[in-house]
């Protein structure tokens, strides 16, 4: 059985975009890197994190490749909601529950790439991020 035909039979894909044919042909194709991704909240993984990373281990088993982002950068900025904003936590929490998901992590997609947005952005000043986007609107 195909990853596709598997995905299919899970009811893993039901409504596709386009013509099915063409996500058949990537997903049974040459290997692709995918993302996955999750703010440091917790120092572990939960339920909602389920579904998406049992796709993401079915992708890397049939040999595609995985980029999993533990997003330390936005995890320290908060997470603005309809209700209400998401508690800012320290940097040693963020570092922490980072930490704690990656292990767990690294235990169920063991081929992943762990990567941390924050790497990204550290060395950035405000200026610098405010420069950017006005040149790359303009362009």
């Amino acid at each position: 059985m195909t990853l596709f035909e598997d995905l299919k039979w899970r009811g893993l894909i039901k409504d596709v975009a386009g013509e099915e044919a063409d996500l058949q042909k990537v997903l049974d194709g040459a290997p692709f890197a995918f993302y996955w991704g999750t703010d440091p909240t917790a120092d572990s993984l939960h339920l909602g994190h389920y579904s998406s990373l049992c796709m993401a281990k079915r992708l890397a088993n049939a040999g595609h490749h995985p980029v999993l982002l533990c997003g330390g950068a936005t995890g320290r900025i908060g997470d603005p909601r309809p209700t209400a904003e998401r508690e800012i936590i320290s940097e040693e929490a963020v570092n922490a529950n980072i930490g704690g998901i990656r292990e767990q992590i690294k235990r169920l997609v063991p081929t992943a790439e762990l990567v941390d947005n924050y790497d990204w952005w550290k060395d950035r000043s405000f200026l610098d991020t405010l420069r950017d986007r006005h040149i790359t609107r303009h362009w």
